[in-house]
């Protein structure tokens, strides 16, 4: 059976302990309607009794664990709608300690639950303008033993905005019975309060809320961040593995055009690079007018040269100049500007060893 949960007094209002803790209330001996308005739940002072003796066996098994001081003792989170004691949200951020409940003791007058708690830093300044709801449970007993405690034990605790008896939460936690408003140094600029759509005077309440849900905003957007970081890596691989296949496709297609212009009698393989540069600056057409079929097929003698049908013809620096001009107006007119034609001609001309020593035997004019 769970405990209908009760508010908390502000935390700088309770006593402290000398190790530092603060005393707040957590729960008092009375019949309490549910925070829906519907069944009725008692909390007497034997149940209060009980959980006092059982939260010792806890700090003895160490359920929440040890630090420095000792025992942690009952965490206390965060939960403003009260999601997460109805299973409603697993938001991460809700599991996060604000502090612990390291002792319980009746009061005086054995009508009340007291909790001396140690905070973190954050949730001393969230217990300001929260409320507290406890869990409490039967049937619990020893992790180390075989046995049941009696009664109830304390689990845990939430602060919220939405506790489990909405009537006590003024009068519990002191709190006045209109808004505060923000002190006059905490006060807001328009744009500020526009951007986190606020009035003119936020209260705490307003403020801590705004920025719970600006949290929650940036965490998705970081999450949709994230996801579209991804797709976009896997579209750059795509990207990257179509450049290459199409380069390999590229380098296939160039190799086979100077396969077959080898094959052709066009180009030597030494005149490999030759071609590529050709084909590059004008196509593969103009390649083909430059390199002519059968071109390498003319076998050259120390007089001259001999063409494919046997006779022999005869080389002098004449008929190179006039080759080289020839070879130039091709290679015009298949796009190359001027000069670049001029020194591309006489290059490939004179790549003939032959020509190239007759052609260069012309003596300097003057």
């Amino acid at each position: 059976m769970d405990l209908a949960p009760q508010p908390i007094r502000l935390a700088e209002a309770g006593d402290r302990t000398d190790d530092g803790l603060v005393y707040i209330e957590l729960a008092r001996v009375g019949r309490h309607r549910s925070r829906d308005g519907g069944s009725e739940v008692e909390i007497t002072a034997e149940m209060l009794r009980s959980m006092v003796e059982n939260h010792a066996r806890v700090l003895a098994e160490g359920w929440s664990g040890r630090d420095a001081s000792g025992p942690r003792g009952v965490p206390i989170k965060l939960d403003p709608e009260h999601a997460a004691a109805e299973g409603k949200t697993s938001d991460p951020k809700r599991k996060l300690a604000r502090g612990y409940i390291q002792r319980v003791e009746m009061s005086a007058d054995g009508s009340t639950l007291l909790g001396a708690v140690r905070w973190t830093e954050e949730g001393r300044q969230l217990a300001q303008g929260f409320s507290l709801s406890i869990e409490a449970r039967t049937g619990l007993g020893s992790k180390s033993k075989d046995e049941e405690w009696p009664g109830y034990t304390l689990t845990g605790a939430v602060l919220t905005d939405s506790p489990m008896i909405p009537g006590l939460a003024i009068a519990a936690s002191e709190r006045p019975p209109t808004p505060e408003p923000l002190m006059p140094e905490l006060m807001l600029s328009e744009d500020t309060r526009a951007a986190l759509s606020l009035g003119a005077q936020p209260t705490a309440d307003e403020v801590r809320a705004a920025v719970l849900r600006l949290s929650d905003e940036r965490d998705a957007l970081k999450t949709e961040r994230d996801a579209t970081k991804l797709a976009l890596a896997e579209v750059e691989k795509q990207r990257d593995a179509h450049a290459a296949k199409l380069e390999e496709l590229r380098l296939a297609e160039e190799q086979r055009t100077i396969t077959a212009a080898i094959e052709a009698g066009r180009i030597t393989k030494a005149e490999s690079d030759d071609w590529r540069k050709v084909v590059g600056a004008g196509g593969l057409a103009l390649a083909e007018r430059v390199y002519p079929e059968g071109r390498c097929k003319v076998q050259l003698s120390e007089q001259g040269s001999t063409g494919t049908d046997g006779a022999a013809v005869e080389v002098t620096a004449e008929s190179v100049a006039a080759e080289i001009s020839a070879k130039s107006e091709e290679l015009r007119n298949g796009g190359m500007d001027w000069s670049t034609a001029a020194r591309e001609s006489r290059r490939l001309v004179l790549a003939d060893p032959h020509k190239a020593e007759i052609f260069t035997a012309i003596p300097a004019e003057g």
